[in-house]
């Protein structure tokens, strides 16, 4: 008979994966691709984006892990590491939502800190945990199957008039981000 952590264990290996998967499938449905390219034309705000999430982030977090190595397990200072390096994670498209931020204005710089994710956690999650080994493929393998890949599927399945997709998206909404359609 399972125990109770054990089907903790099989709810998270299950959910955190299906959430992930339906918030990107929702985003490149109700985000039409002249939304995307819109939003990446703004290059002071594409800069800040990836300025922020991909070094301020990372170094600084990276610097107060290493001052209070003495107070952190080993292993949590490096799941922060992992965490600071992974930027664009789908529960921004929420956070968005609660700030009452348009979904269309949140999905440009979501894409662009996914695809930046892809590229930057296989380099430096490895340099950053010098004595943890660290398979780069199986970092962008995760990112691509569980993000981007539903991400584009939304994007080439929503229809062209660019108001989301009617059909499909009342069947995510539980799992998925709610905001007003673009």
């Amino acid at each position: 008979m399972p125990t109770i952590e054990s089907l903790l264990g099989l709810l998270i290996a299950i959910s955190v994966p299906a959430f992930a998967i339906a918030s990107m499938l929702s985003m490149g449905l109700r985000t039409p691709l002249r939304s995307f390219r819109r939003q990446l034309r703004d290059r002071r705000t594409v800069i800040a984006v990836l300025g922020a999430n991909f070094v301020v982030v990372p170094a600084v977090g990276t610097l107060l892990i290493r001052l209070l190595s003495d107070l952190l397990p080993h292993q949590i200072g490096e799941g922060f590491i992992i965490a600071l390096c992974a930027a664009g994670a789908p529960f921004v498209l929420q956070l968005g939502a609660m700030a009452r931020i348009p979904y269309g204005e949140t999905a440009g710089p979501m894409a662009v800190l996914l695809l930046g994710s892809i590229l930057f956690m296989p380099l430096v999650v490895p340099f950053l945990l010098q004595d943890v080994t660290v398979n780069g493929w199986a970092v962008a393998r995760l990112l691509l199957g569980t993000m981007l890949s539903p991400m584009i599927a939304g994007i080439v399945i929503a229809p062209p008039s660019g108001r989301g997709a009617p059909i499909c998206s009342p069947a995510l909404p539980a799992a998925s981000p709610r905001s007003p359609q673009c």
